[in-house]
């Protein structure tokens, strides 16, 4: 089927696809589909205990950030979210540590966080004049790291939304280089234990 968004394992055997029918769970060693989940979302995570997947919904006149069970595809709690910008998200990441839901909010650069068990938001930070093009949080939850077109890594604090440090890449192209595209801050991926992050 074709994948219109990421894919995530949620243990050894299982992966996690976004389709147009809905999140299709399928057995890694065999590739047999194990079984359908009715989420529609634009952008899912799997929660680190296995046992919920964070996505956001059409509900009234926005998406909604909701945690579903994973195995029957229902809805466990639905977040508050109050904001009047649209929540329409590429980009959700969840730590069950801080039991954080980590959200782009719109298309202005917005990140939003949430308590997963409160359902209520903790705090609302600006990355950049345009949505952020990676959101990863540390292992133990207190950091969020952003990348985007401004070649910059930054780092956030989860809880108070502010920025704790950023480092340039090196310097953006211009609209007239062609390898303009290939110097975006693309990705980021912490280490187990949190002490190192990289960059491509």
């Amino acid at each position: 089927e074709d994948c219109t968004n990421k894919c995530a394992a949620a243990s050894g055997n299982e992966l996690f696809t976004m389709t147009g029918d809905g999140i299709v769970v399928f057995d890694i060693a065999t590739g047999d589909t194990i079984r359908t989940l009715d989420i529609e979302s634009s952008a899912f995570s799997i929660c680190n205990d296995g046992t919920r997947i964070a996505a956001a919904v059409w509900g009234e006149g926005s998406y909604v950030p909701t945690l579903f069970d994973i195995q029957t595809g229902e809805p466990v709690s639905t977040l508050n979210y109050t904001s009047s910008e649209m929540f329409s998200p590429a980009n959700i990441v969840t730590n069950d540590k801080q039991d954080i839901f980590v959200a782009e909010i719109g298309w202005t650069g917005t990140v939003g966080v949430w308590d997963m068990k409160s359902g209520e938001e903790v705090t609302q930070f600006k990355t950049g004049d345009y949505p952020p093009l990676t959101l990863r949080v540390s292992p133990d939850g207190k950091q969020i790291a952003t990348t985007g077109h401004d070649n910059v890594l930054k780092l956030w604090n989860a809880k108070s939304g502010k920025l704790e440090q950023e480092f340039k890449h090196f310097e953006p192209g211009t609209e007239d280089d062609p390898n303009v595209w290939y110097m975006f801050v693309a990705d980021a991926a912490y280490s187990p234990d949190g002490k190192m992050i990289a960059i491509p």
